[in-house]
């Protein structure tokens, strides 16, 4: 896949801009939890500050230049592995809404691998307060290398006692490629219980099948 990131500091400027406001506006749309988000968006404050700076040949230093530099390598380090996760494989996002956030769409024309046949078995480490470890492994082989042809494990959850018959109720916390995906809670969630299923996902961005559903209370 051809790199999604312009290179000269104005384009990327309009691009990073178009990334930040295209999600912000759809974050429950397309099931992106807030604190996962204001992490890049903080980072593109701190971009367009000291590109605004960094813009004005007279008048700025060399500081000003290495602050730009180092706030758009800030950016660029949150802003991949959050497409990666969250953008590039959700069927909650179009094709198309991923070209008007500047995000390249994946192609399957030389793709081969196949969707995949098995899925997670999920274990939950519910020993610390307020989060949760969930550690996957291949159900057929209890292995944890992920199988073949296998990108990430996809995970969902629900706080909802009705989630095992109603897949209404699910929500998308994110991929992991490997274990564990750590799940975060408010102190006010104290003695919730959580549901998660989890699938594979390929590297064409094919889920296979679903997980039995764990469950953990929140300490």
């Amino acid at each position: 896949m051809a790199d999604y990131i312009p290179r000269s500091d104005a384009k990327f400027n309009n691009w990073a801009k178009s990334l930040v406001e295209g999600v912000s506006e759809n974050l429950d749309a397309w099931g992106i939890g807030k604190e996962a988000f204001e992490p890049l968006e903080l980072a593109l404050s701190e971009w367009e500050k000291w590109y605004a700076v960094a813009a004005i040949r007279q008048t700025r230093t060399m500081g000003d230049v290495l602050m730009k530099n180092e706030s758009r390598a800030a950016f660029l380090d949150l802003a991949r592995p959050f497409v990666r996760q969250y953008l590039a494989f959700n069927d909650r996002i179009s094709n198309s809404e991923r070209t008007l956030i500047g995000v390249t769409v994946r192609s399957g024309s030389h793709a081969k691998n196949p969707v995949p046949h098995s899925s997670p078995f999920l274990q939950i480490d519910f020993s610390q307060p307020h989060r949760h470890s969930i550690y996957f492994k291949d159900h057929n082989t209890l292995r944890k290398a992920k199988p073949q042809g296998v990108f990430a494990c996809e995970i969902w959850m629900s706080m909802d006692p009705t989630a095992a018959n109603d897949d209404s109720v699910w929500h998308f916390v994110g991929m992991a490629t490997r274990p564990p995906f750590i799940a975060s809670y408010d102190f006010n969630q104290s003695g919730k219980r959580v549901y998660y299923k989890a699938c594979w996902i390929n590297t064409r961005g094919k889920r296979g099948s679903w997980s039995t559903v764990s469950e953990a209370v929140i300490g």
